[in-house]
């Protein structure tokens, strides 16, 4: 009896006796972890409430979860490349670059002057400026001369003409500055493009949505003000630093529900393979579904990131915690078969496999804590995470789903008065 619970975390189906054969009396002496089972008896109906209100009130934090996959979140807040980095945005202003590309279309082989898309540029260039945590806008214009009034007459007319003559012959000059180029006719994308380029600090914590959403806006709203100039078929093309990290967040956050929900689902109907039934399966992946929605719900709560690291926990969580539900499912079933009554055989399997779980959670936690250390950032999250996620988990075994087995909702783990005695486990 020791070997066997010794190797329980190795060999998880017991070969349970006969009916009959075994009787409670086999139940190996460790009262500290009987003591333990009572007292989760005894409180199992606040244990329960708690479980199933813990899941509600966190589940509301998920939807409020953000990441961040920025290089800043990379390092350690003292490296000398964030120092460095930290010093420049002070001194000069931000780094992180958004890029607006303005595209006049070449239309039957025509197009406006190259002084009329500039005035359109420019007031572009005017509503950019006023955007939130904007430090700079950079665009051909910052390396011509200052544009003369658009619609005034007298000096102005030859102003714009000699203005007009100086854009076409300086074309080339102005393809080297990289803020501008052209598209000969005959292509898919011929015409002239643009290129406006806005800074913003990296330094602070922006919502990066809300930015790319705001420069659209105003780049629409100069579109209707300056109807006049018939720029209906302007394009506007928002890239860079910014809509790249901010797509690249999008992506990391659908991925970690989209890998979740995906392991969550295939675990889940293998539990009710496994268990022989819909509602126990179910049941049986609320131990394995709390730490995930704890840990996660409080970071949504709290406004802490998630990153590239942390995102990968939740599955690596949920199927490290599927083991020790396992596991004390069949040491419950096997009470069961033995002939002991429901609250006997949850406390018969918390003395078998409670050591083994605890030892096994413990030794795969601390161990992950080793590479808490590491610089690079991802990866000490990674380990941090997923040990408290470990230790969660087996709150989990030997709590939550003890406390359940307990409850009136353990009556769907026993069999029916017809199968007594048969394995309702595979």
């Amino acid at each position: 009896m020791r070997a066997a619970c010794l190797f329980a975390n190795s060999s998880p189906h017991p070969s349970p006796l006969p009916k009959g054969e075994g009787t409670v009396n086999e139940t190996p002496k460790t009262h500290s972890w009987e003591r333990f089972g009572l007292l989760v008896f005894y409180w199992r109906f606040p244990i329960t409430t708690l479980t199933f209100l813990s899941l509600l009130i966190f589940a509301f934090g998920i939807k409020d979860l953000r990441t961040s996959v920025s290089f800043h979140g990379l390092l350690p807040q003292d490296a000398k490349v964030l120092q460095d980095y930290r010093m420049l945005e002070d001194k000069i202003g931000g780094l992180i670059p958004i890029e607006v590309v303005v595209h006049f279309p070449d239309e039957n082989g025509e197009n406006k002057r190259m002084l009329d898309q500039l005035y359109f540029v420019a007031s572009l260039v005017g509503e950019l400026r006023q955007t939130d945590n904007v430090d700079a806008t950079i665009s051909v214009l910052n390396f011509l001369p200052r544009l003369p009034e658009q619609y005034s007459g007298g000096r102005a007319v030859s102003q714009r003409a000699m203005m007009d003559s100086m854009l076409n012959r300086s074309q080339d000059q102005l393809r080297e500055l990289r803020f501008f180029n052209t598209v000969e006719s005959g292509n898919t994308d011929a015409g002239y493009y643009w290129r406006i380029s806005l800074r913003v600090s990296a330094q602070k914590r922006l919502n990066y949505a809300v930015l790319i959403t705001d420069v659209q806006e105003r780049l629409e709203t100069v579109r209707q003000r300056r109807a006049d100039m018939d720029v209906e078929n302007v394009r506007f093309d928002v890239t860079g630093g910014v809509p790249l990290v901010f797509r690249a967040q999008e992506m990391l956050l659908w991925d970690l529900i989209y890998s979740f929900m995906m392991a969550f689902c295939l675990i889940a109907i293998t539990m009710m393979i496994v268990l022989r039934g819909v509602v126990r399966g179910l049941l049986a992946m609320i131990p394995n579904l709390f730490p995930c929605v704890v840990v996660f719900g409080f970071l949504g709560l709290c406004g802490i990131p998630i990153n590239m690291g942390s995102m990968m926990t939740a599955s690596v969580a949920l199927g490290i915690s599927l083991d020790g539900t396992l596991h004390l499912l069949t040491w419950v079933n096997a009470g069961l078969r033995r002939g002991m009554n429901r609250k006997d055989a949850v406390i018969y399997a918390i003395q078998r496999c409670s050591t083994a779980l605890f030892q096994t959670m413990i030794i795969c936690g601390v161990g992950m804590l080793v590479f808490g250390l590491s610089e690079f950032v991802p990866v000490a999250q990674f380990s941090i995470m997923l040990c408290v996620l470990l230790m969660i988990s087996l709150a989990g075994a030997i709590i939550v789903l003890p406390a359940i087995l307990f409850s009136p909702l353990g009556r769907f783990f026993e069999s029916s008065e017809k199968d007594k005695g048969k394995a309702w486990i595979l």
